[in-house]
């Protein structure tokens, strides 16, 4: 790699580049956008047209934010440059924070998929005053909204010391992420063992990718998991561990929302993820579940089972309780490899080397744990035929699309169907449909009791006429 240059966005760029426009790092294309409080407004659009160009392009792009406070009338601009960021999803976006941005520069800068912030940076929606007026909490700038708090508490940035750290840091993002020129990897030493259980998760995926390619995102925050970009045989990947330095590696509330949004970050770009596991499951606290890990560990469930790309989990020492599916499971569509035989790191390589080569699975087609390599996949079962709806019920779906878009939730039976076709019936011919008789609870004024949505989502006029009887709270339709 070619020495850093000097710090600032005309320093990221090879040399002959300006501060703004398409140019290359180390050979790599990148497409630059430099925007500061002296920015016009046509500034802004023209790096709103410089993103869509690049995301057209498939050419990583880097956004350098200083001072960008919009005030009271910040015009179309940032809008416009938050939709371009937003436009270009397959590309690689980075956003380098010096100064105070606020307002939709902000949203902008936060809708890259990373944001880095330099020390004595700030990042907000409002700012301290406007805080203070309407809270009275008298907050630093840096306490609000500086690169240690987005760091640490939102972790929704990569904090560095200076500009210097920040053009260093995204070069090496550019480089990892991309083959171009890549040279060829090192031959691991065929009896290295992998790190033992309980070993800093850094250490263990440094055993895992080649030589020195490991680049992690956002070690301020969820300390029970390692993210970043890497290598294995020269191919750019997505690395997780869970990290079982840190309380066993178990999953808490930030650790699962961090693995979820890196996860579709690399199958948005296409990247092959390799996890390892070695985690003793979720944190179990009351805060957690106040917090809602119920609904982030299926949010992470979720993005494995719809991912795309290839995706391989190492289980090298301990995978208790949930962690071992959220983290990568069969189920959810990545191949496992088992190696609590502790086998040595050269083998499990070629493991993993054979396991993205063969593509996504077995998300479909279930193979369940990987065989050594030349070992044959189990079969896949056979795909059940379509459930065939019940006379009656397309009867009744017919009618209701014959009348006109509806939106029911639930699950209504054909009896309940014929009901509701009915109350349709009668409210787009103008009849009233009277729902408020017998109901004594107390209503704000204005507020019209015949078409209060239950806790179903079902309006009560309609949950009435199926039932002849008010909702209940455990009404589960």
């Amino acid at each position: 790699m070619a020495a850093t240059p000097a710090g600032g966005p005309a320093g990221l760029l090879d040399a002959g580049a300006g501060p703004s426009g398409f140019g290359t790092v180390d050979g790599r294309p990148v497409a630059l956008v430099a925007l500061e409080g002296s920015s016009s407004a046509r500034d802004q659009e023209r790096a709103a047209a410089l993103v869509d160009r690049a995301g057209a392009e498939r050419t990583p792009v880097v956004g350098w934010f200083g001072d960008l406070d919009p005030g009271e009338d910040p015009g179309p601009g940032p809008t416009l440059l938050l939709g371009a960021w937003a436009r270009a999803g397959a590309v690689l976006r980075i956003v380098v924070v010096t100064g105070s941005v606020g307002g939709p520069a902000a949203f902008a800068a936060a809708a890259a998929d990373l944001v880095i912030m330099v020390d004595g940076s700030r990042l907000w929606a409002s700012p301290p005053a406007t805080v203070a007026l309407a809270t009275g909490d008298a907050l630093d700038a840096d306490a609000l909204a500086g690169a240690r708090t987005h760091a640490t508490l939102t972790g929704l940035a990569h904090r560095v010391p200076d500009q210097d750290a920040a053009v260093a840091l995204v070069r090496e993002l550019i480089a990892v992420t991309t083959n171009a020129d890549a040279p060829p990897p090192p031959d691991p030493d065929p009896d290295e063992p992998l790190p033992p259980a309980g070993t800093d998760g850094r250490a263990t995926l440094a055993a895992l990718l080649d030589d020195a390619t490991l680049v992690e995102l956002r070690p301020d925050h969820a300390a029970a998991v390692i993210t970043g970009f890497g290598r294995i045989d020269g191919r750019a990947v997505g690395a997780i561990a869970s990290d079982p330095a840190h309380r066993g590696g178990a999953l808490d509330l930030d650790a699962l929302g961090t693995t979820t949004r890196f996860l579709r970050l690399c199958d948005r770009l296409g990247l092959p993820v390799i996890s390892s596991v070695d985690s003793v499951g979720l944190v179990p606290e009351a805060r957690e579940e106040w917090g809602g890990i119920v609904r982030a560990a299926a949010e992470l469930a979720t993005a494995h089972a719809t991912a795309t790309v290839p995706r391989v989990t190492v289980i090298t020492a301990t995978a208790e309780g949930p962690a071992a599916a959220l983290l990568g499971g069969v189920g959810l569509g990545a191949r496992v490899l088992d190696r609590s035989d502790d086998p040595t790191t050269a083998e499990t390589r070629a493991m993993i080397i054979d396991a993205l080569a063969a593509g996504p699975g077995p998300g479909s087609d279930r193979t369940g744990v990987l065989a050594p390599p030349g070992g044959p996949p189990a079969p896949a079962p056979a795909t059940p035929p379509p459930a065939t709806p019940a006379p009656a019920a397309q009867a009744a779906a017919t009618q209701v699309a014959a009348a006109g878009p509806v939106a029911v939730r639930g699950h209504p039976d054909d009896a309940e169907l014929a009901a509701l076709i009915t109350v349709l019936a009668a409210t787009r011919s103008g009849e009233p449909v009277d729902d408020s008789a017998g109901d004594t609870r107390d209503h704000p004024p204005g507020h019209d009791p015949g078409h209060t949505a239950g806790p179903d989502g079902w309006s009560r006029h309609w949950r009435r006429a199926v039932t002849g009887a008010r909702p209940s709270t455990t009404d589960e339709g």
